[in-house]
């Protein structure tokens, strides 16, 4: 997982995570990448300062915090699959027969492609992507 501090053409700066560096440059490149405040895809990475381990013992995987961010995205996903339908990988589907009124309007989440999430796009659907954590004593 790569985190990227990035920059809106309105100076709007956010993150932005992807699961590598051409996750990124395809998001961009289909303008899946927009800024959350004020919807431009005009979009740029900053520099940003990376974190250096200047102590050279480490903490045991089991004695090790996650960073918060982890934490946060942790409590998401667990929201979501609590309060939200898993429509698996006929999300596209299912999220554009909500939209068009032709299946119960509900709270939904699964995967999609890329394209997938263009077309919605085009459509005029929303759709929010959020990373998949693996277990928490996986992240360890």
């Amino acid at each position: 997982m790569i985190i990227y501090d990035l920059e809106c053409d309105a100076s709007h700066r956010f993150e932005g995570w992807f699961k590598n560096a051409s996750d990124y440059e395809n998001q961009l490149a289909t303008k899946l990448l927009t800024c959350p405040i004020c919807h431009s895809e005009q979009v740029k990475k900053l520099p940003s300062a990376t974190h250096i381990n200047k102590n050279r013992t480490q903490a045991a995987p089991s004695q090790r915090t996650l960073p918060k961010e982890i934490v946060e995205l942790q409590k998401l996903q667990q929201y979501v699959e609590n309060n939200f339908d898993n429509v698996g990988t006929q999300f596209a589907e299912e999220v554009k027969k909500i939209h068009y009124g032709e299946a119960e309007d509900r709270n939904i989440y699964g995967t999609a492609t890329i394209n997938e999430v263009v077309e919605l796009k085009d459509e005029g659907i929303e759709a929010l992507p959020i990373p998949l954590l693996k277990d928490k004593k996986e992240l360890n």
